[in-house]
């Protein structure tokens, strides 16, 4: 590092970016960015970097490197006034913050120096070579017992998480992660996420006397989602399940539920209107049209407390948007459980996630295979485990 680099640091990446162009306007040169912490740190400079040489990998080559960079910055050719302070150095304005970092960890130079630095009497020394891990087994050691606040390598910060797609909410409410403090394994990140998003009921959904009632946007999957319902409800009860479809529409959505019905034997109906007759034991699987979801809803918040048995679902494609799933949830008003069809042909973002746990809905299934012979998976905390993984981490 010469003496024209400036470091910035920042909760994250863009906010690091930006105090760069503040300082040295747009035409500066990036020469590192990585993880520092909770935080991202930015190398740069106005002058152009220097092209690296390529050295030999042999240790003595290396170490030889090394020694030569080490007397570089210890060479009297290049003082540092006595008088620096870490505010010169490094570009950050709370100072008093600063002041309180651990002292070998502020002025960390790159990894291909293999030389810290540390304050010592107001002026800047360097450490000798000796005094760095030179195994991929003492760094492990470090990184692992160290300062956990800044070596906390495999840890995900505030920043990383936001990137990720986490909301402020989730990091701050469930897992005490604020902008400059905390951070949390993937391990405990996944299980949070599964905690506050599995549906604990969801296996109750099959059991005989429950109405399912599915409603979503069209394409979404309801159809071939009732269908795959009917499969369940064929071979796990005795009697015959009643198929209701409400929908004004006289073709294609209703005769390709008729059609499923009729594959599994059961009795189907098209209803025009929402009744309470329709859930007086008459319709154990009905499929709202999407013009009529706003009726549905409210029927279902006048009368759901004499009519117990409805379980109502939201049935959302895997390739929603994030856009398009704010609006659904948005005319969805009393909806509080999920089933996401269609997982194989798209990965459910992390935003999407964030917007079921931030309106308290939860995920009662998953679907993948629109062939009604692909059994769906109902929530539990194996299958919610990898679909979270998956998602968040591809």
């Amino acid at each position: 590092m010469t003496k024209s680099n400036l470091i910035f640091r920042d909760k994250d990446t863009n906010s690091a970016l930006e105090r760069v162009q503040e300082k040295l306007g747009p035409d500066a040169y990036i020469l590192e960015i990585k993880n520092v912490g909770n935080f991202v740190e930015i190398t740069a400079s106005l002058e152009p970097p220097k092209p690296k040489v390529k050295h030999d990998q042999d240790p003595k080559a290396l170490l030889k490197v090394a020694r030569q960079e080490l007397d570089t910055l210890i060479s009297p050719q290049s003082p540092i006034p006595v008088d620096a302070t870490k505010s010169d150095l490094l570009d950050i304005k709370d100072t008093n913050e600063i002041s309180s970092y651990p002292e070998h960890n502020l002025f960390l130079d790159s990894d291909e120096s293999l030389v810290a630095q540390k304050e010592t009497g107001g002026r800047i020394s360097s450490v000798s070579i000796e005094d760095q891990p030179q195994s991929g087994e003492e760094q492990k050691n470090i990184s692992e017992n160290g300062d956990e606040k800044f070596l906390n390598q495999g840890n995900l910060s505030y920043g990383d998480l936001i990137t990720l797609g986490f909301g402020n909410k989730f990091l701050k409410e469930e897992l005490g992660i604020f902008e400059f403090e905390g951070s949390v394994s993937r391990k405990t990140l996944i299980n949070q996420l599964v905690h506050n998003l599995i549906d604990p009921k969801a296996g109750d959904l099959l059991k005989q006397g429950n109405t399912i009632v599915l409603l979503g946007a069209p394409g979404s999957g309801k159809s071939t989602l009732l269908g795959k319902l009917m499969h369940l409800r064929g071979a796990q009860n005795s009697s015959k399940p009643e198929i209701s479809h409400v929908t004004r529409e006289k073709l294609f959505e209703a005769d390709r539920l008729r059609f499923y019905a009729k594959l599994f034997n059961f009795n189907f109906k098209r209803q025009k209107l929402i009744s309470r007759e329709m859930f007086n034991g008459k319709s154990d699987l009905v499929e709202v049209d999407w013009r009529e979801s706003a009726n549905f809803l409210k029927f279902y918040r006048d009368f759901s407390g004499e009519i117990s048995q409805i379980r109502p679902i939201l049935t959302l494609s895997g390739e929603t948007n994030s856009g398009t799933l704010a609006e659904l949830i948005k005319v969805s008003p009393g909806l509080h459980k999920a089933i996401i069809t269609k997982c194989d042909y798209g990965r459910v973002s992390v935003k999407n996630l964030m917007q079921l746990y931030e309106n308290n809905i939860k995920l009662s299934a998953v679907s993948g295979d629109r062939n009604i012979n692909d059994l769906i998976k109902f929530a539990d905390t194996e299958m919610m485990t990898g679909f979270c993984d998956y998602c968040i981490f591809g």
